[in-house]
């Protein structure tokens, strides 16, 4: 890690990923993983971040993504069975949408998440806590929850559910379809 910012998730500056066994910075484009091999467990994000795919393997460790900076990815998974919070100052984009199989992901952060294609939810916990209105696509509940506890209007393209998955709202939050 890199000694003066250990926790920084930037765009070219900071070597605090690794690239098989080397050392390595994080470019536009990367598929970033998140596991129990880490040194840390928190990524403090720096600018607007250009993940291809945010994969979460995180079986025993709580991840946490925070800071000032915000995520344009092209996807992200969540797999891992411990606890992953996304609690950044900003909004974040996820093109080709979220796909939840195990574990509790939690997006507590500051500005809008847009979900592009939709949202997957196979299994684990999906908390979204942000104040602010999102944007999910299609929901599909294949398995697991998705727990609505912002108080702000949620957009829904669709919501499909095609196995036991549940789908709460812990605020009187409006809900667009």
């Amino acid at each position: 890690n890199n000694p003066t910012h250990p926790t920084w998730w930037d765009n070219k500056i900071s070597t605090n990923w690794l690239n098989g066994a080397a050392a390595d910075k994080f470019y536009a484009g990367d598929t970033v993983v998140f596991d129990d091999s880490a040194i840390g467990t928190t990524a403090e994000m720096i600018g607007t971040l250009q993940p291809s795919q945010i994969l979460f393997s995180n079986a025993v460790k709580a991840i946490t993504i925070n800071g000032a900076g915000g995520l344009n990815a092209g996807s992200m998974t969540a797999n891992g069975t411990a606890l992953t919070t996304i609690a950044n100052n900003a909004g974040n984009t996820f093109s080709f949408g979220l796909t939840q199989n195990s574990g509790t992901l939690t997006f507590n952060n500051a500005g809008v998440n847009a979900f592009g294609s939709g949202v997957v939810v196979n299994g684990g916990v999906l908390n979204i806590a942000n104040a602010v209105a999102n944007s999910f696509g299609s929901l599909t509940l294949a398995g697991g929850n998705v727990n609505i506890l912002s108080p702000a209007a949620q957009s829904f393209g669709a919501v499909n559910f095609t196995g036991a998955g549940t789908l709460t709202f812990d605020q009187p939050a409006n809900l667009t379809m």
